[in-house]
């Protein structure tokens, strides 16, 4: 007995590089397989099947979590020099640490100051199921991979439905 085997060659390669991690998305003509590396972490590979989800994705723009740290960490850093002034003054590690506090909070808001653009793909439930996110070496590719992504969709969910009549 013989089999077919079929390789399913990729349509579309994209790859996310954050401060937090990277992560590449492949597109093949039925799913997309995401594969993450989260810094000092876990990596993850995931599948996203296409034919269920919307091709009218959403669009939003935020800040890294990290930005929001950074302010806590100078903050942390002015509170501590302001009100260990008189009291620790005379340790002569107090005021560097508190410093360093500040150093890191100023180091992360500059590292962290650009809002990121994400296009966010919903399955027929309303749940997000797949980001892209315009960051990292194919920033200036993103908008051709979603809409592949939006024509492999179309494509998918027009099978299903040819399938089932």
């Amino acid at each position: 007995m013989m089999f077919a085997h079929t390789i399913m060659e990729p349509i579309s390669t994209y790859s996310e590089a954050r401060l937090e991690g990277t992560r590449t998305l492949t597109l093949f003509a039925d799913k997309v397989v995401v594969k993450a590396n989260v810094s000092l972490s876990a990596d993850s590979l995931s599948t996203v099947d296409l034919k269920n989800l919307n091709p009218a994705p959403d669009s939003m723009r935020y800040r890294n979590p990290i930005f929001m740290k950074s302010f806590w960490c100078i903050g942390v850093g002015i509170f501590g020099l302001v009100f260990f002034i008189d009291s620790f003054w005379t340790k002569q590690w107090v005021p560097p640490v508190f410093f360093s506090l500040i150093a890191v909070g100023l180091g992360g808001l500059a590292l962290t100051f650009r809002k990121l653009e994400v296009i966010r793909f919903k399955n027929d439930a309303g749940f997000i199921v797949l980001d892209v996110v315009r960051s990292g070496k194919d920033a200036a590719r993103m908008d051709e991979f979603v809409g592949l992504v939006i024509t492999q969709i179309q494509a998918a969910r027009a099978s299903v439905s040819a399938g089932s009549l």
